[in-house]
């Protein structure tokens, strides 16, 4: 049987972690500890986002549970909402974020429409769901930068794309 921690630190992770905990001992290969942050370790250092970290003691580590996709040096986990780069630095996104930069990268070098990407997460196409997007484009923009080669390119009036 192998030990895991979970770090929790607000009260959604809590809820997600006893979730977690409860499905993951049913198997009988994991026994695991709930446990909140001591803010003096390292440990609780080496990591700033994410709400909810599964890891062996001493390594900390995004878990694997859920669907993710790994693009050049990113690792964007879409059961977690975060995007992880190189192993150093993790951004938690919001719903919308991941679930749009995770159609983008199954759809890498395709140009995804603006009018789908509007209907499938807004419900509707108007001025200001437009504008939402716009800068929800400019917010992913803001958390690939750290790889110059990632590129999330607009296409006036059909839509974007993203390319490595």
């Amino acid at each position: 049987m192998k030990d895991l921690h979970l770090l929790v630190h607000s009260p959604n992770s809590i809820l997600l972690g006893e979730t977690l905990k409860g499905i993951l001992e049913e198997t009988g290969f994991f026994r695991i500890h709930l446990e909140k942050p001591n803010p003096k370790s390292a440990y609780s250092k080496v990591i700033h986002a994410p709400a909810l970290i599964l890891s062996e003691p001493g390594y900390p580590k995004i878990s694997s549970v859920g669907k993710t996709l790994t693009f050049r040096n990113f690792v964007l986990n879409l059961d977690l909402r975060t995007l992880q780069w190189k192993q150093q630095q993790v951004f938690r996104l919001s719903y919308r974020e991941c679930r749009i930069l995770g159609e983008l990268v199954e759809n890498t070098g395709k140009i995804v429409s603006r009018n789908f990407l509007l209907y499938q997460y807004y419900g509707e196409v108007s001025y200001f769901k437009s504008r939402s997007l716009d800068v929800l484009v400019s917010k992913l923009r803001k958390y690939l930068h750290c790889d110059s080669s990632v590129t999330l390119t607009n296409f006036r009036n059909e839509g974007l794309s993203l390319s490595y």
